[in-house]
């Protein structure tokens, strides 16, 4: 009876693994790495109007993904990413935010306006694209890990929450990814020289 048992688990196991293997492939059919954790794919549209895809990124340059509510805590460190995104990120990558406010683009479009915002803001009503990201999505709340480095072929490099944990950390992150993304490792500026 034992031994009935032990093949039961063993092959119970196996299927979950096989499972596992065919939900993450890469585009050759193969498994990825198992340290790789591939981007789930979005559609979704801008405040600007414009329709944002991560597969239109995919193979041109690497992508930041940061999830948002807008809160008191995320507009007041919002100039600063904007001014990171001005300096660093936008001429090697793109910055891309996602409310989190479900169907309020009233007040999205107000805050936008208000910080002067260079990088696009995009409208994720339902909390879809942050559940696919997440896990659960849970309106005008941010969740624990709600900024997302992406390289080119799709596979998240680095994850955090932003504002909070240690901002420096997650922005010299950022600058790391896009500029091994580009082959350049540490410039000048990142080095303070």
């Amino acid at each position: 009876m034992r031994t009935f048992w032990t093949i039961i688990i063993i092959i119970g196991l196996g299927l979950n693994l096989d499972d596992s293997i065919r939900a993450e492939t890469d585009n050759t059919g193969d498994p990825p790495d198992s340290t790789v954790s591939i981007a789930p794919a979005f559609e979704l549209s801008g405040l600007d109007g414009k329709i944002y895809r991560l597969s239109d990124y995919r193979g041109s340059k690497p992508l930041v993904v940061w999830f948002t509510n807008l809160c008191g805590g995320c507009q007041a460190n919002i100039p600063h990413l904007d001014s990171v995104y001005r300096a660093d990120i936008k001429p090697r990558a793109e910055l891309l935010a996602v409310s989190l406010l479900g169907e309020d683009k009233e007040t999205v479009a107000k805050i936008s306006k208000k910080l002067k915002l260079q990088f696009p803001i995009l409208l994720d009503p339902k909390g879809k694209t942050c559940e696919d990201y997440v896990g659960q999505y849970v309106k005008a709340s941010c969740p624990l890990m709600n900024l997302f480095v992406i390289d080119r072929q799709g596979v998240i490099k680095y994850e955090t929450h932003y504002p909070g944990y240690e901002e420096a950390e997650a922005l010299s992150a950022i600058r790391a990814a896009i500029g091994q993304e580009n082959g350049e490792g540490n410039s000048e500026k990142e080095s303070g020289q």
